[in-house]
């Protein structure tokens, strides 16, 4: 989809390999609607990369798995956060990916937030909804829409959950374990009293 876009004129590319819509930055859905209806034969955009990109580093300095090269604008997706927290459950996440750089549920806005593109909008961005302990143990069990609290299964609806319930266990655990490392490490560097 994004090739189309860009093909199209629509979107442009950020040295990130996200695409950048004029007015939306990065932070939008993209949907393809196919038709037999023909159109005016006009030839493709070349793909265009941001101007910005060129002189700016910002997503490449704090990718936290370099997934973002300078030798090229693809991004290494063997090496991407988000395609990894993609993976099925049983796929454990390779040893190179260090434990601080667990971010998100799904995805890595790491390189969104930084971006200069998007400064803009990040104020912008709607928190999503928070659980309690109980909630976030089902979540962390794998537990099915079902099997969870009647006031929880709309929430679980609204912000898209339920078809991730089954990656959110391996990505929310890295979470959890991300924070408790941090606890225990700000634990450790207190100085006695």
């Amino acid at each position: 989809m994004k090739t189309i876009a860009a093909m199209s004129g629509l979107v442009r590319y950020g040295r990130n390999n996200l695409t950048y819509i004029e007015g939306l930055r990065s932070f939008y859905h993209l949907a393809i609607l196919v038709s037999d209806v023909p159109c005016e034969d006009s030839p493709p955009c070349e793909p265009e990369r941001l101007a910005r990109c060129e002189s700016c580093r910002a997503c490449l300095a704090v990718c936290p798995t370099g997934a973002i090269g300078e030798d090229r604008s693809l991004l290494h997706a063997e090496r991407c956060l988000s395609s990894w927290n993609e993976k099925p459950p049983d796929v454990p996440f390779p040893d190179w990916i260090e434990p601080q750089g667990h971010n998100a549920f799904v995805g890595c806005t790491v390189c969104q937030e930084v971006c200069p593109e998007n400064r803009p909008f990040l104020t912008e961005i709607v928190e999503g909804p928070t659980f309690d302990e109980q909630t976030t143990r089902l979540l962390l069990a794998g537990t099915k829409k079902e099997d969870f609290p009647k006031e929880v299964q709309p929430i679980l609806e609204e912000w898209w959950l339920t078809y991730l319930l089954d990656i959110l266990p391996r990505n929310l655990g890295a979470l959890v374990t991300k924070e408790r490392n941090a606890r225990a490490k700000g634990a450790c560097t207190k100085p006695a009293e």
